[in-house]
């Protein structure tokens, strides 16, 4: 029975982990030059769900993107459209990458490179400036 109780609380947590990073990507984006992201794609199919599931026109392709939100490093030949990461270190490895959403010490961080968000012509709402960094740590 405990062994039961215990898979229930690990499914319930994981569960709950994957909607709240669901809607604090979909928030981040938002309020990102308000809706200037016509056709999303992503690396990871959860997201991509999450994405459609809201209205956004979600692509199949890479290069039809005109955001990309990745969790791993692409071929460039691939990469397109701006690059929203989800992996700290990927601000480093991508350098067209403007911003990032990473979990650290059970705690989301949301962190975005001032040069490459003027770089990529964006304009964050209030609410996501406090973010901004000069350059990747």
């Amino acid at each position: 029975m405990k062994k039961y109780l215990f898979l229930f609380f690990i499914l319930t947590f994981s569960l709950f982990a994957n909607i709240q990073e669901a809607q604090i990507l979909q928030y981040i984006i938002k309020n990102i030059n308000q809706n200037s992201f016509q056709k999303i794609w992503s690396d990871d199919e959860k997201i991509k769900h999450s994405f459609q599931e809201l209205g956004y026109d979600v692509v199949k392709n890479a290069t039809n993107a005109d955001l990309l939100i990745i969790k791993k490093k692409l071929p460039s030949s691939k990469i397109k459209g701006k690059i929203f990461v989800l992996k700290y270190n990927l601000l480093n490895t991508i350098p067209k990458s403007f911003g990032a959403f990473f979990w650290k010490k059970g705690r989301p961080n949301i962190v975005f490179i001032t040069p490459r968000v003027k770089k990529e012509h964006l304009r964050l709402s209030k609410e996501l400036q406090e973010y901004e960094e000069d350059k990747v740590w």
